[in-house]
């Protein structure tokens, strides 16, 4: 979890360079993403690939959607797009390239 996590390097960078370095996450989250699953197809199947990502996918977006409702402080009165945002994470808009 983040609470254990150093993240004081953070507190120099500028907008620019956070902009930056969450550019890098979100690609290099999409690259593991889709090795993971091709690496699953070679090994067993692209039917076995595609039931493991749902799998992963369900579960994360329940975790992801309750770590965003925390921490950006989120109610039901706050944004009528919740439920596409919930969505869009179940969808897996950073999952793997096929």
């Amino acid at each position: 979890m983040l609470m254990h996590m150093d993240l004081s390097r953070f507190d120099t960078m500028d907008a620019g360079e956070l902009r930056s370095y969450l550019a890098f996450l979100l690609w290099h989250y999409r690259v593991v993403d889709s090795f993971w699953f091709l690496y699953t197809v070679d090994e067993r199947s692209q039917s076995e690939a595609e039931k493991l990502n749902e799998r992963v996918w369900a579960r994360v977006s329940g975790l992801a959607a309750r770590d965003l409702l925390s921490r950006f402080k989120i109610t039901p009165t706050v944004s009528r797009d919740l439920p596409n945002c919930f969505a869009c994470i179940r969808g897996r808009c950073y999952s793997s390239i096929r």
